[in-house]
Formats: structure tokens, C-alpha cells, sequence
């Protein structure tokens, strides 16, 4: 959790000065996203063990070279544990995006996605319990 945090606040300060030294007509050439919201509410527990992503565009994160933007909306729920949230937030995008299938059919791409990141967990959370 701590690593995502200190990501997004890194990422939130490069954003920040690379609109500063931008031109008025470079920031008018860069994409346009639609505008999104997002609310999560904690309910009887103490903590929130949701987690969600959101990425306007995987192009620009991968180095990718589609003509449209790739927009990635993730919500990932905790069922009494953070930990498959987590780590689920922080890569099954990433499984995604490195299938062959990604460009040609993206919904096989996001299903094996799925598989790997489940099967990755276990195999870390199995790790975990046994030290």
C-alpha cells in the first residue's frame, strides 16, 4: 500500500511540473479525457480494504503506439483482507496489456489476465503463510 502511495504521489509531482513547463499550445495538442468520479464508502468495518485503478491511458504508461487512447477503470473488492485487492490493483492491467492477445482480442487478453493475477496471489499468499 505504501509503494502505490508513494507512486502516486511521484507521479502526481511529475504531472505537476511537466505542466508547468508546457506551452499553452503543447497542453492544448495532449489528449482530452472524458471527465470520471469515483466514491467509495466504508461501512461496518474499520478500515476500507477496497481498492480501485484508474488509468486514462495505457498508452502513455507502456509506451504503447495505439491511435486512441487504452483507458483501464478497475475496482477490486476486499472481502475481509486487503492483500487480493491490492495486489490485484497493482497488476492485472499490467498481465493484460503483456498478453499477445491484448491488441487483437482484448477480452481473451483481460481473462487470462484475470487467471495469471489469481494464480500469482495464491502462489505469493502461500509463500507468506508458510514463513
Amino acid at each position: 500500500m505504501k509503494l502505490i502511495q508513494e507512486v502516486t504521489s511521484k507521479a502526481n509531482c511529475v504531472i505537476k511540473e511537466m505542466h508547468s513547463n508546457l506551452t499553452v499550445a503543447e497542453v492544448e495538442k495532449l489528449p482530452r479525457y472524458n471527465p470520471i468520479s469515483y466514491f467509495a464508502i466504508k461501512n461496518g468495518r474499520r478500515k476500507m480494504e477496497d481498492r480501485h485503478v484508474v488509468i486514462h491511458d495505457l498508452n502513455t504508461l507502456y509506451g504503447m503506439n495505439y491511435d486512441q487512447p487504452h483507458a483501464y477503470y478497475g475496482v477490486f473488492d476486499g472481502h475481509a483482507g486487503i492483500d487480493a485487492a491490492v495486489y490485484s490493483a497493482a497488476h492485472l492491467h499490467q498481465y493484460m496489456i503483456q498478453n499477445p492477445q491484448y491488441e487483437m482480442n482484448p477480452e481473451a487478453a483481460l481473462k487470462h489476465a484475470f487467471h495469471i493475477t489469481d494464480t500469482n496471489f495464491v502462489k505469493k499468499a502461500s509463500k507468506e503463510v508458510r514463513t
